[in-house]
């Protein structure tokens, strides 16, 4: 069924290997080391994948929540979380500029009203003075999530 694939982009990433943004039957998706990192929402704004359940679980917040996206990619959970929470301030933190450039072109990123922060997650949890109402992480590199993810640490800070 490749012939029905569109194939956008394709490029290497320093973090995440070859990277490549495909169409198929207007569905995109961004895949970074063979792993979908981020897919275009449907016209009910869901993935129809795992995204669906993180946003179930974000439950209710204020109205002027505060959210922290760890692992942004190309903006799959921060569109979600946008249209769950319209007024929220949204911090998303990525550590590939490629992918946000990736998720700027192709996925309307930049359109979100989310503040984009191109660091390490690890490095933003321990330096930031900002606290948050919701904290979002779906960090990977590939398939792999780094460890400090599961560190109990990492969710203390």
């Amino acid at each position: 069924m490749s012939f029905l694939r569109k194939v956008l982009y394709e490029g290497d990433s320093n973090f995440n290997g070859k990277v490549r943004v495909e169409d198929m039957f207007g569905v995109r998706k961004l895949i970074a080391s063979d792993f979908t990192q981020s897919r275009s929402l449907n016209s009910q704004g869901n993935s129809e994948v795992y995204w669906d359940a993180f946003i179930t679980l974000a439950g209710e917040q204020s109205k002027n929540a505060s959210i922290l996206i760890l692992g942004l990619a190309a903006g799959t959970g921060a569109s979600m979380l946008r249209k769950k929470f319209p007024d929220a301030t949204i911090d998303g933190v990525e550590i590939d500029q490629v992918i946000v450039d990736l998720g700027k072109k192709y996925f309307g990123l930049g359109k979100s009203r989310i503040n984009i922060i191109v660091t390490d997650a690890k490095d933003y949890v321990a330096t930031t003075k900002k606290t948050y109402d919701l904290v979002y992480l779906d960090v990977f590199i590939g398939g792999v999530a780094p460890s400090f993810a599961s560190e109990d640490s990492h969710f203390e800070e």
